[in-house]
């Protein structure tokens, strides 16, 4: 008797403890857009990476696939809430002006990083949220969007 009610406690406990939060990237994304960064000032316009134009990017627990420069097999995530000053490492001339240009909204912004802890180059990468289902990231002066697929 005595081992069935610390069963019953047992499972009790387990069924009401909350699952480990995953991060707000996990799923499948596809870049829907890419632009100059509005921090870019003059001379010829930055080349957008033909293999990020259109990429499918997946994001798992622990690692990131793709036949991009975003690729990573053993990737560590981190999540955080910046302000517009801390977007695309605060490059922004005019961070609230232009985080709305971008579609950011208010002055609290999830923003998740990426450290690749192995791939063929070292690589960390912002991913700022506009929401649940859009994310934007920077690169060699250009901002690409995702959408997430559902």
């Amino acid at each position: 008797m005595e081992l069935a009610r610390y069963w019953i406690v047992l499972s009790f406990l387990f069924a009401t403890t909350p699952a480990l939060a995953q991060s707000p990237m996990t799923g499948t994304w596809k870049v829907v857009e890419a632009k100059t960064g509005p921090w870019y000032e003059g001379g010829a316009q930055p080349k957008i990476n033909p293999k990020l134009k259109h990429a499918k990017i997946v994001f798992t627990e622990n690692s990131v696939k793709s036949t991009s420069i975003l690729g990573c097999a053993q990737a560590k995530f981190s999540v955080s809430t910046v302000s517009p000053e801390g977007l695309f490492q605060g490059v922004l001339r005019n961070p609230a002006k232009d985080a709305a240009a971008l579609g950011f909204k208010g002055d609290k912004i999830t923003s998740v990083n990426e450290g690749c802890l192995k791939s063929d180059a070292d690589l960390e990468m912002d991913f700022a949220l506009l929401d649940e289902d859009t994310a934007m990231f920077g690169l060699d002066n250009v901002v690409y969007k995702m959408k997430r697929v559902q």
